[in-house]
């Protein structure tokens, strides 16, 4: 059979066939990551797709991260302003007649990777940039342990852990994964302390941010990590680092880090007779008169 190449779609494409394996899935739950899943992303080789929450239930079970499908009857939409995992100027979308099949034959020519690089050194320029996601490589130097910490703007608590990455020519860069990212991050089946030897990351899928004038990446939910990957960009890091022995430091983070939870402010209850009450002239310039909750009752 033959299939529609991912570049030569467009909106216009109603009767499209594709034949793609899925990089990269993962469900989009709200900023505390924990909510509903409001809709599933696909990053496919080499396109974004999107699975909108209508569609979550009958369509997500279908697809699963590094398989391969034929897939037709879907919607070509523009790429969305903010937040790329890919270059391209186009998205796929899946609707109520979109068709999935596994392909049942072994189809090795598909690259693993889908990936844009940005330099370690290039990192401090990115920061606050939400257009799209950031990609990385390095050497792993440094693994924190799994901590708790409850940010002021979130509900409940959540998983992170720090992690620090080096660049060919000594940048380092300090990445924070947060919630299930955290906890799965492990390097015991590619490292070992006896004998220590470089294991190099390729991380996709970061935002760059900047707190309290420390620049790192953020990892969360669309991250995905590979540990000594087969791409040309990593081969510079294996010629030199092949005869060195690169041990990979494990610390604890400083408690003073820590976010604590800030108790939320007691609103004050009010009635219309309390409102009527009040007068505004009597606060000072500046000043703000005390948030008011009023119940009315109606006969």
């Amino acid at each position: 059979m033959v299939f529609d190449l991912l570049p030569s779609l467009r909106p216009c494409a109603k009767h499209a066939t594709v034949c793609v394996r899925v990089s990269r899935r993962w469900e989009y739950r709200g900023g505390t990551d924990d909510g509903p899943i409001g809709l599933v992303d696909l990053v496919l080789i080499d396109q974004k797709a999107e699975i909108p929450r209508p569609e979550v239930e009958t369509k997500a079970p279908l697809i699963l991260e590094g398989g391969v499908y034929m897939i037709s009857r879907f919607k070509v939409s523009n790429a969305k302003f903010g937040y790329r995992l890919v270059l391209g100027e186009f998205m796929i979308e899946f609707t109520c007649y979109t068709r999935i099949e596994p392909m049942r034959e072994d189809i090795s020519d598909f690259p693993e990777y889908t990936y844009h690089l940005t330099s370690l050194a290039d990192l401090p320029a990115r920061v606050g940039d939400t257009r799209s996601f950031i990609d990385v490589i390095g050497t792993l130097v440094e693994v924190s342990e799994v901590r708790t910490v409850h940010l002021p703007n979130k509900p409940a608590p959540t998983l992170t852990r720090d992690i620090v990455l080096m660049g060919l020519s000594n940048t380092d860069m300090k990445v924070t994964l947060w919630g299930h990212r955290a906890s799965d991050f492990t390097i015991h089946d590619v490292y070992n302390a006896e004998d220590p030897r470089h294991v190099v990351v390729l991380l996709v899928g970061c935002l760059m941010k900047s707190f309290q004038g420390q620049d790192y990446l953020s990892a969360n939910t669309t991250c995905r990590w590979y540990f000594n990957p087969t791409i040309p960009e990593a081969e510079p890091f294996y010629s030199k680092l092949q005869h060195q022995r690169i041990e990979i430091r494990h610390v604890d983070a400083p408690a003073a880090e820590q976010a604590q939870p800030q108790p939320l402010a007691t609103p004050e209850t009010m009635f219309l007779t309390d409102l009527e009450s009040i007068d505004p002239y009597d606060f000072p310039l500046g000043s703000h008169v005390p948030l008011a909750f009023f119940v009315c009752t109606c006969l």
